[in-house]
């Protein structure tokens, strides 16, 4: 049996190493442009940050023109994101980049060789991430009856946006610390589960609501206990609060950048620009926070789970929590589709997979289209009917998923009313 579960594990790793080669090779500097099509060739990795960074001309983005000059000198190897220019990352990601750019300096011999080593630094720690992904799923899946099903749901290891995005940008690392996070909380183990969730926020913020969930459980428990709340909590704010206490200490200025580009931001492919048809409306920000505290809310209140619920209920509730932030929000970038994927294999049936699946198409077309059209990010482009469609599809899977959780924490009311 044990034989039988390793050689379906060992095809998955197969499988997650092909979406991982395949698209490392599209955005690799070098390779030809796939089609003519440059969404083949973007990744904010090299195009959105390297280049705008690091390259000559690009001064503004620094704090210190004398460590800009040192640097195009050839005398400064290392510069400090944050410190000597803007980025607009969060903190681990901050250090991951730090360290990255830094090696790709030191050993290249110019802009273009350090690019494509930072490029590969970085593409060897998200393929690390998404088989660790794999290989965590797998095993709560194995550990867990109700969880188990036909290997079908993994499917996207090499769906279309998990080979475009994977080596694009840092998403499946959020998502690693997130769904291992999960399974610490399982076994119980409060503090660890607590402090993978926070290096998750430190990650990509938007997981945040996973976090929120294992707290209201925690306090939702009928027998609970206020050591596992104090260790979860505390490995919360280890991980998620303070590299960005530390971060608005030792770079105030860096700190208040990065927190006003997210604030600025338009509405990136988001749920609502058919109805404001105006990407800096101010009222996308707002219905994003509004849906959020209101889902919030009616979590930690009316939809708080039920005791002795099992995963597979449970995992209807990492689902919804990591997609109502993400969903919703003004800023959906096609690459925070994979910090969904993976509560999505988790929680959702055959048919849901299907849907799912068809949003997931729908989203890699958004890169696609991107690059072929004057104005992608407005109303009415290509561009943003294909994000109006992978947000309707996650919308309706987001509503179904909602209406599970209620029918099942209603049923087990009653079961528990009966007894």
């Amino acid at each position: 049996m044990r034989t039988k579960i390793n050689r379906k594990l060992l095809i998955l790793l197969i499988l997650a190493t092909i979406s991982w080669t395949i698209s490392t090779y599209l955005h690799d500097p070098l390779t030809p442009i796939l089609m003519n099509n440059y969404g083949f060739k973007y990744t904010d990795i090299v195009h959105g940050l390297f280049h705008t960074i690091f390259q000559p001309g690009s001064s503004d983005k620094w704090y210190n023109i004398n460590s800009y000059t040192d640097f195009l000198n050839s005398k400064y190897k290392c510069p400090v994101p944050y410190i000597d220019y803007k980025f607009e990352y969060p903190p681990i990601i901050g250090v991951l980049w730090y360290a990255s750019t830094c090696i790709g300096f030191t050993i290249g011999n110019d802009v273009e060789s350090a690019a494509r080593i930072n490029f590969y630094a970085n593409s060897v720690v998200l393929l690390v991430s998404f088989a660790l992904i794999v290989v965590t799923l797998f095993r709560i899946r194995s550990e867990h009856s109700s969880l188990n099903g036909d290997v079908f749901r993994y499917v996207f290891i090499i769906a279309p946006s998990t080979i475009l995005y994977l080596v694009y940008n840092w998403d499946i690392v959020a998502a690693l610390f997130a769904v291992t996070g999960v399974l610490f909380f399982i076994n119980k183990k409060y503090f660890e589960a607590g402090f993978l969730l926070g290096l998750s926020i430190s990650t990509k913020i938007l997981t945040v609501g996973l976090a929120f969930y294992f707290l209201v459980k925690l306090l939702s428990m009928e027998e609970r206990s206020n050591h596992h709340i104090v260790k979860y909590v505390v490995g919360l704010i280890l991980a998620g609060l303070t590299p960005y206490l530390v971060l608005y200490i030792v770079a105030p200025k860096g700190f208040i950048d990065f927190i006003n580009h997210h604030a600025s931001w338009y509405c990136e492919n988001c749920l609502y620009l058919p109805l404001t048809k105006d990407i800096y409306s101010d009222l996308n920000r707002k219905l994003y926070f509004s849906i959020g505290t209101c889902f919030m809310f009616l979590l930690a209140t009316l939809l708080s789970p039920w005791r002795d619920i099992r995963i597979r209920e449970e995992s209807k509730y990492y689902l919804v929590s990591v997609m109502t932030l993400v969903i919703f929000n003004y800023v959906f970038s096609p690459q925070m589709l994979l910090m969904i994927t993976p509560f999505a294999i988790m929680a959702l049936s055959k048919p849901q997979i299907y849907m799912y699946l068809m949003a997931d198409v729908f989203n890699a077309l958004i890169i696609l289209l991107f690059f072929n059209e004057p104005n992608p990010w407005t109303y009415g482009s290509n561009t943003q009917y294909a994000a109006f469609a992978r947000n309707f599809v996650l919308l309706l899977i987001w509503i179904i998923t909602l209406l599970e959780i209620i029918i099942s924490k209603a049923n087990a009311l009653n079961d528990a009313g009966e007894h």
